[in-house]
């Protein structure tokens, strides 16, 4: 990142609208939870719907699972990395 952007980002408040600039490893990543909540809600309907074969709601319901540590290992690998 440091060879793409530089050392330090500008960066646009969202109270005021000032223009300031950040060192890089002042930023952090936060984990995107819209996509597990989608998959959540697919692991439903797809167990109701597929309530006659047992195993099937056990999968469905660890795939949000994985998607949600998936994306959360990503963010603290992100916030980990230091220059």
């Amino acid at each position: 990142m440091k060879n793409e952007i530089g050392e330090e980002i500008v960066e646009r408040c969202k109270h005021c609208g000032k223009h300031t600039k950040r060192h890089i490893n002042r930023l952090f990543a936060k984990p995107n939870f819209l996509i597990p909540g989608f998959a959540f809600v697919m692991a439903v309907v797809s167990t109701l719907l597929l309530w006659d074969l047992g195993f099937v709601s056990t999968l469905t319901a660890t795939v949000p699972i994985g998607i949600w540590m998936y994306e959360d290992r990503k963010a603290s690998a992100f916030n980990k990395v230091m220059i």
